[in-house]
């Protein structure tokens, strides 16, 4: 049903355009641009400064100019640090339109969405009204007496890049983000009766109280009275209409009714309705408006937390930029609601906008697809003058009031706040909702950024509500995810946890159109999102999505051919019956990426209420033993995947394939050979290791192992602490048709011995047990085999994937097949997923393709880590990780976030203290 409604409405917006007069006494519409990025219109354009500028040309509108092949590029504040780079740009557009005779006794106003920054307009060579100052809010210019009717009218505007008012510039240009110019969001001309209805603020209560004012404006000598009717989603009437009589003195008319039992509005359940309002004379309608809304209740309790509806609720949210790598700041209606399903599908119920409001089409997706949202006045660190203040809160609040989605407004952030205008806001706002100070405590609410984990610990047990509204900075594959479950668990547990937002949804990487199409991170200030610029997601994705999945698999017992899964709901409002548990035994096979499924169905859900916990049971088929693994994915309300669960029902491993050939031995000097046709192990009698694996003379990518290592980090680097390991025994024998190798040796690595048989016609089966010990405090654990990544082309593995892990970032993951190219990449620079490069968890086998042939290997034990190369870091990054080749590893390094280093943020990124005998065994195939 969300679906269709996003349809209708896009269709309603798009014809808006050009056929709202035919709905008369509507509101008329006429676009002058584009509603977006994907419909722009092109207009004349002179830039005055940097790139193809001096000379009249033509410019896509909406649009940022620097996409567009003018002007400069400038991340903000960087004018600051290099004078020079202060941007002179102005952008002049010009536009003829033609005005109808029908409008002559229209009120006709101008209308724009948002222009980076200084704004002035003429009409037919006359000004239009003050210069707007103000990137991201709508404003308009009533230009009726300025119009030609049946004739040609002249439009002209200047856009200022940076704005004469220093304090527009201390809000808006000097923050940590790309800093654009033009006119970025729509243009259109709003055509009215004399008297109309300007805007609206509506106050429905969760209790069916309706409240709604009609701010009018014109001449009203002629008006009696507004009237309203409710309607629901399907269209169908709610009630009477209720009428209010006209004041034209205050040109307010406040209107009240009552809806017994409305279905409310939640993330959960975004339940909308609509009320059209008419301004009459008598019974004649002068003027109707639809406005949409739900029923709901906000409340913030003082020590206790965030109420929706008289129910305590935790936001999980990230913090989103509105942004495109190809257009900048101008978007499209497609974008977001491409991003608030994005937002969603990571299991977040809300969204805090940073650090300005977004386009009115964001806000709508997030009423008709249920996203909490936190609207902001710019200001970042520094805020704008009172008056600019005030004058920009009333453009905020007159337009997105009635969005239920909205639970608060951030004045500023992060000491970009100017106190004097905390009450501005409910000035306009009846719902008198919440105002935040991001960073700081304010009022009821803490929203402190970037705690390290012992502060983060005092703050979650009070005295105040604790939400910060950034935190786990994201910095290419570091935070976000990384540390994400100690914090969270925290948040969650706490009595006066209001929620977090995690910085942030996009990697903020511009097309330099100036550098051929070249993503540019600003180094290392833009690339901090769970996802890439053009959404790609990274590894921190599903650590999220399963980490804020409000369906939690607590625990799984088998008991003979049942399955009994003990579920944790965490939902507010939805109860677990109203979801869907859906089963899958499945197999795996080396041959194929992914899983053969044997048998699925849908399991019988019983009551089990949100904040409670309950079980269910599965009755499996008697073809599960033919199974490796059960999934147990969970669907919500709206048949969007929560999450799947995996269930190892049986380790799958694999065999020497029986052979009659017999292998040869051969000693030369130093290095013992063993052979089968033409593949060959050489083994190095000084240390024990294997040297090298041949085939037709060809070395196969694994050599000089397995060698004993230990790191430990120090600051950004990493030492070793594995000590020394010395050669004491070495033997080779023949045990029927095996060749035993054996290795012992005075170290922390005890023992090491290989069992090698035919595998095939030409193939090599040699399995490894080795044996270590050591006591310690580590970063890095485990044995390493030196190897070349420049012959790798891909890895098909089993194991816990697909992305690779960190210590502290273990959530995400699912048994499967998977299949990982060659790639050398890191988000901020590249963004090829999943990555060949990394540390892989649960390794039960892996095969990898090879330029001189393929080699294989599996793990006796399901803890264990393949280790494949040093995973690259961004420019600036955060971490020198160890270089290793291919590897198999006990312990595996925490990630850093980009203020705190591992050993600030939470248990699970702690190094490892370890001690005791440690034996492993895996199992090497060479050969096809």
């Amino acid at each position: 049903m969300y679906k269709s409604l996003i349809f209708i409405w896009a269709c309603v917006l798009a014809l808006a355009c050009v056929q709202a007069h035919a709905q008369s006494p509507s509101t008329e519409i006429r676009c002058l641009s584009g509603t977006g990025t994907d419909d722009a219109v092109v207009w004349d354009f002179f830039c005055t400064e940097g790139r193809k500028s001096g000379a009249w040309s033509k410019i896509r509108v909406p649009s940022n100019w620097e996409l567009e092949g003018f002007g400069d590029y400038q991340y903000g504040g960087d004018h600051l640090r290099e004078p020079t780079k202060f941007p002179k740009e102005q952008g002049k557009y010009r536009l003829n339109f033609n005005a109808p005779q029908r409008w002559k006794a229209s009120v006709v106003r101008l209308v724009f969405e948002g222009s980076m920054t200084d704004t002035e307009v003429w009409i037919n060579g006359r000004s239009a009204g003050p210069m707007h100052q103000g990137s991201f809010y709508r404003f308009k210019y009533d230009i009726s007496s300025l119009l030609k009717f049946g004739e040609p009218n002249l439009l002209e505007i200047t856009v200022s890049k940076e704005s004469s008012n220093t304090g527009v510039n201390r809000a808006e240009r000097l923050g940590d983000y790309w800093n654009f110019g033009g006119i970025f969001r729509p243009v259109y001309l709003e055509v009215l009766p004399g008297g109309f209805i300007d805007w609206t603020a509506i106050d429905a209560r969760a209790d069916g109280q309706f409240t709604v004012t009609a701010n009018l404006d014109g001449e009203l000598s002629n008006t009696t009275a507004v009237s309203a009717q409710l309607i629901d989603r399907t269209g169908i009437p709610i009630g009477k209409p209720f009428t209010a009589k006209v004041d034209s003195v205050s040109k307010a008319v406040t209107l009240k009714t009552f809806v017994v039992r409305p279905k409310l509005w939640t993330a959960e359940t975004p339940n909308l309705y609509r009320v059209r309002l008419n301004l009459l004379n008598g019974a004649r309608v002068v003027h109707s408006v639809t406005e949409r809304f739900g029923f709901r209740t906000i409340e913030v309790k003082k020590g206790d937390g965030i109420y929706v509806n008289g129910q305590r609720i935790l936001l999980k949210g990230a913090n989103r930029h509105s942004f495109w790598p190809d257009t900048g700041r101008a978007l499209n209606r497609k974008i977001s609601y491409d991003d608030v399903k994005l937002i969603k599908e990571m299991n977040m119920n809300a969204v805090r906008m940073s650090h300005y409001p977004p386009d009115k089409h964001f806000l709508e997706a997030c009423d008709e697809l249920g996203l909490y949202v936190l609207d902001e006045l710019a200001g970042w660190q520094k805020s704008y003058d009172a008056p600019t203040g005030r004058r920009l809160i009333g453009q905020i609040v007159r337009r997105d009031v009635n969005h239920p989605s909205i639970l608060f407004w951030d004045n500023g952030n992060e000491g970009g706040w100017n106190t004097e205008v905390d009450d501005e806001f409910a000035r306009w706002d009846p719902q008198r909702r919440e105002v935040l100070h991001p960073w700081e405590k304010f009022r009821l609410t803490n929203t402190d950024h970037y705690e390290k984990f012992d502060s983060h610990t005092r703050l979650s047990n009070g005295p105040d509500i604790y939400m910060p509204t950034e935190f786990l900075h994201g910095l290419y594959d570091g935070g976000i995810g990384a540390g994400m479950w100690d914090y969270w668990e925290l948040i969650r547990k706490s009595k006066v946890g209001g929620g977090g937002f995690l910085w942030a949804l996009v990697d903020e990487c511009v097309k330099r159109t100036d550098q051929n199409n070249k993503l540019d991170c600003a180094g290392n200030r833009g690339p901090d999102g769970i996802v890439g610029p053009y959404r790609e997601r990274e590894g921190s994705f599903n650590t999220v999505r399963e980490i804020w999945s409000p369906v939690q698999i607590e625990s799984v017992q088998q008991k003979d051919s049942a399955v009994v899964l003990r579920l944790d709901n965490r939902y507010d409002f939805t109860d677990l019956n109203e979801c869907q548990v859906e089963w899958t035994l499945a197999s795996f096979s080396e041959r194929v990426k992914g899983h053969r499924v044997i048998r699925a169905g849908v399991l019988k859900t019983t009551s089990i209420p949100p904040h409670t916990a309950g079980e269910l049971r599965l009755s499996l088929p008697p073809d599960r033993k033919q199974s490796d693994v059960l999934y147990i994915k969970i669907k919500d309300p709206a048949q969007r995947e929560l999450w799947t669960w995996s269930v190892e029902l049986k380790q799958a491993t694999f065999n020497a394939t029986a052979s009659t050939r017999k292998l040869e031995r051969v000693d030369n000097g130093n290095i013992t050979l063993v052979r089968n046709g033409s593949l060959e192990l050489a083994f190095d009698k000084r240390t024990g290791v294997l040297a090298r694996v041949s085939k037709g003379g060809r070395k196969l990518p694994l050599e000089n192992g397995p060698r004993f290592i230990a790191y430990r980090r120090n600051d950004r680097k990493y030492d070793s602490v594995a000590g020394s390991n010395q050669l004491t025994h070495f033997e080779v024998r023949e045990e029927q048709a095996a060749i035993i190798v054996e290795s012992s040796y005075g170290g922390p690595l005890r023992q090491v011995r290989w069992r090698i048989v035919p595998d095939g016609l030409a193939g090599v089966a040699a399995e490894l047990d080795y044996q270590y010990e050591f006591d310690g405090v580590v970063d890095m654990l485990g044995i390493d085999f030196d190897s070349s990544d420049r012959q790798f082309r891909s890895v098909r593995w089993l194991g816990m994937g697909p992305y690779r892990v960190w210590q502290n970032r273990v959530h995400g993951t699912r048994l499967d097949v998977w299949e990982n190219a060659y790639n050398d990449s890191t988000p901020g620079e590249s963004w090829i997923f999943p990555e060949f490069k990394g540390y892989f968890r649960g390794l039960r086998w892996a095969r990898f393709e090879t330029t001189t042939g393929p080699f294989s290997v599996s793990a006796e034990s399901p803890d264990s880590y393949l280790g494949v190369f040093k995973p690259r870091d961004g420019v600036n990054g955060l971490f020198d990780l160890p270089s290793i080749g291919i590897a198999f590893l006990d312990v595996i390094p925490a990630m850093r976030n980009k203020f705190h280093t591992t050993n600030e943020i939470g248990p699970q990124s702690q190094a490892r203290k370890v001690s005791g005998l440690v034996k492993r065994n895996l199992k090497f195939q060479f050969g096809e």
